[in-house]
């Protein structure tokens, strides 16, 4: 018999709050296909590896051809993974391993996904490292094909809540159109392209629920909170009822809160504070707009590189890709951050080298500056997309700046490049910012001296934390010491904030501190009027802050800034604007 009211807790990486039944995917499982070959067989086997490549790049063709005008392949995901399938790199070490080595076809894909798989483990990304899946998936495909097995899984039916281990991309799309309530998924980060793919659908959406597929079995009563990460397998009666008046709820707050986002965030004292967007992709301008952005306050250009590194060096991939962005948005300024990446080579070269330490090593804009062709082919791109279409402000941002040399030298490129579109007869419009993301508490230290060369400061929360405390905020076992609110994280923001005043150039907060109720007022109190989130919390902090008193946050703030611990300051925020935290929140009252 099943126990009633069986609870879960996840990590909720696209909210919502449903209720329906489980539909467990259980993958058939790969057989060991691993054999040796004599020298005879080596032909056969890389002519089987051909097909194999043939048969899965013509499966993805026939999943994009599929996909509705509504639900667009985002940031072209399924692309990504044909190219992958494409790869030359790829399929040379594949052919290698197997004249070589001796080895059939299949062995030889698992032992090049391997090592490949070593070379981004190697990184200190997150987004690189979620590559691993897609480098799995695509393998898999490739394996599957060679086996002459299936790649197609079961269809749930209408407003299922699937459950599975781990979803391709090119899977989540084929479940996603058949109009699933929710997934819950075992492994994946916020960044994986599965979870892209689940937003683009708008499935609320649950992962890091260890073993859950063995947990719950298809058929069974599943009540899934995304907003808050939980899952109740079976209910009684009594938590479904509980569970559908929260459900209304949701649904009438958040459409009120999209009726009121174009409204601006001005505080009950008539402060107003802009409220800009964080993108990955072109196509989320849309939700930008919708739900109420000011602007683009942060747009990540790492995907563009998402299936090889080598494309950095394609200045029209950054030409065609800001022009797009440029065209696609009403709202102003725009702030494009140069590429935010780890490793010390391109991450699919084969000659890669792992550094022992590649959190501190080099990464970012020390990459850039090592590999200055990368960074000018992204400049030149970006500036040649802006004298085609300068409708909008734009915002250049370098990130990961720890010193003065360093940001003097990547300005140094930027203007190299201004000056050779100029002999090259551009006209070059005179409203770009150059500006710093302060994500190094080395940066918040000199910010004075980086005030007086920056036209603007963004201050990356998520970084600074990780770096300024020493936390790894992906490591389970010590996410509880990761505080974006420590007395020490507040003061070297404050001190930054200073800076920028001082200097009269504008300072934003892009990170994910940004969409904590506490911590944006926190941040407001100190001083900042820009604030950037993914879109989907925008509507809720500009609901905050119309329901607070600048004044009163920023005599609340001086009192928090002298508290020694994190504890006590949300504390001492929660005594004093419970109410206005409250109604923001996704967050329903019983």
């Amino acid at each position: 018999m099943k126990i009633k009211n069986q609870y879960y807790q996840g990590n909720g990486v696209i909210p919502g709050i449903v209720i329906g039944r489980a539909f467990v995917i259980e993958r058939e499982k790969d057989t060991d296909t691993h054999s040796h070959i004599v020298s005879q067989q080596v032909e056969i086997e890389i002519d089987r590896f051909k097909n194999a490549l043939k048969k899965g790049f013509d499966e993805l063709e026939m999943i994009k051809n599929k996909i509705s005008a509504d639900h667009k392949d985002p940031g072209h995901i399924l692309e990504a993974h044909q190219m992958m399938i494409q790869d030359e790199e790829l399929q040379k070490q594949v052919i290698e391993t197997i004249r070589h080595e001796l080895v059939n076809a299949e062995w030889a894909i698992n032992k090049t996904l391997e090592k490949w798989k070593t070379l981004f483990l190697s990184v200190d990304d997150e987004y690189m490292q979620e590559r691993i899946s897609d480098l799995k998936f695509v393998s898999r495909r490739l394996i599957r094909n060679l086996s002459g097995k299936n790649n197609y899984i079961a269809q749930p039916p209408p407003d299922a809540i699937v459950v599975a281990k781990e979803l391709s991309p090119a899977e989540t799309i084929q479940i996603g159109k058949n109009a699933i309530s929710g997934m819950v998924i075992e492994k994946g980060g916020k960044t994986s392209h599965t979870i892209i793919i689940a937003k683009a659908f708008e499935i609320p959406t649950i992962v890091g629920i260890k073993n859950i597929t063995t947990e719950v079995g298809t058929g069974d009563l599943l009540l899934l909170d995304a907003n808050s990460g939980q899952l109740i397998a079976n209910p009684d009666v009594e938590m479904v009822q509980k569970y559908r008046t929260r459900m209304h709820k949701a649904l009438a707050f958040e459409q009120n809160l999209l009726k009121q986002s174009a409204k601006p965030a001005k505080t009950k004292d008539d402060y107003t504070i802009k409220i800009s967007a964080n993108i990955d992709f072109v196509n989320e301008i849309e939700a930008a707009n919708s739900h109420g952005a000011e602007g683009i306050g942060l747009y990540r250009t790492e995907f563009l590189f998402i299936n090889n590194f080598r494309d950095a060096l394609d200045e029209k991939l950054h030409f065609k890709d800001t022009l797009k962005l440029l065209e696609s948005s009403s709202i102003s300024p725009i702030t494009i951050r140069t590429f935010d990446l780890g490793g010390d080579k391109f991450p699919l070269e084969a000659d890669f080298s792992n550094e022992p330490n590649p959190a501190l090593g080099l990464r970012s804009i020390r990459l850039a500056l090592k590999e200055r062709t990368i960074l000018k082919s992204q400049l030149r791109g970006i500036l040649r997309a802006y004298i085609k279409n300068h409708s909008v402000e734009l915002r250049i941002m370098f990130p990961l700046v720890g010193s003065m040399e360093e940001f003097l030298s990547a300005k140094e490129v930027y203007w190299e490049c201004i000056n050779e579109l100029l002999q090259e007869g551009h006209d070059i419009p005179d409203n770009i910012s150059i500006g710093t993301m302060i994500e190094l508490p080395s940066a918040c230290m000199i910010s004075d001296h980086l005030a007086t060369k920056s036209d603007f400061f963004s201050i990356g929360s998520n970084d600074l934390t990780q770096y300024s405390l020493g936390i790894d905020r992906n490591n389970d076992m010590i996410s509880d010491l990761y505080q974006p609110l420590h007395p020490g994280i507040l003061r070297l923001i404050k001190r930054t904030i200073k800076s920028a005043k001082n200097a009269k150039i504008p300072i934003s907060v892009c990170g994910d501190t940004a969409t904590d109720p506490i911590a944006a007022l926190i941040l407001i109190g100190m001083g900042i009027e820009n604030l950037s989130m993914p879109p989907a919390y925008i509507p809720h902090i500009k609901k905050l802050i119309r329901n607070i008193e600048l004044r009163k946050v920023e005599k609340i703030t001086e009192q928090a800034l002298e508290m020694q611990t994190a504890k006590g300051i949300i504390q001492l925020f929660i005594k004093n604007f419970e109410e206005a935290i409250d109604d923001s929140r996704l967050k329903y009252s019983e």
